[in-house]
């Protein structure tokens, strides 16, 4: 729970985002669904990035992470960036975007990478099952 002078620390967008995060949470049914992680607690910054894929596209996505207000809500924006993508779109996903919208301090860049390599894992996944497909 953020009060006081720490919640002046953060931009209500991201104080919205943070205490009413839209796409956190694992609802989703698992069939079709891909997982990737990234961080660690340890590092103050973790993420797992559900993605359920139907006809060459995101239907849906989903994280559950650890971390500060930013990072949770940049996790929140990436999820939500990332539903009704095409899974060629993926790759085009960049941090700095979510850096400016929720005016992330530079000290917390390396968290936003976190996001990024959640997103190249899950797309890494997802390319090896579809060779695997055929």
């Amino acid at each position: 729970m953020i009060s006081g002078a720490a919640a002046s620390e953060y931009s209500p967008a991201v104080l919205g985002r943070f205490k009413h995060p839209s796409y956190g949470g694992v609802g989703m049914d698992q069939a079709n669904v891909l997982h990737a992680t990234a961080g660690s607690r340890s590092s103050g910054a973790s993420v797992r990035l559900s993605l359920k894929i139907g006809n060459g596209n995101v239907e849906q996505a989903r994280f559950q992470a650890y971390g500060c207000p930013h990072f949770i809500a940049a996790a929140d924006m990436l999820a939500e960036w990332c539903e009704g993508r095409s899974i060629a779109e993926l790759s085009n996903w960049s941090w700095q975007s979510v850096e400016q919208s929720l005016d992330v301090p530079p000290s917390k860049r390396g968290r936003l990478l976190v996001l990024e390599l959640a997103l190249n894992n899950v797309i890494s996944v997802l390319r090896t099952t579809q060779s695997a497909a055929g």
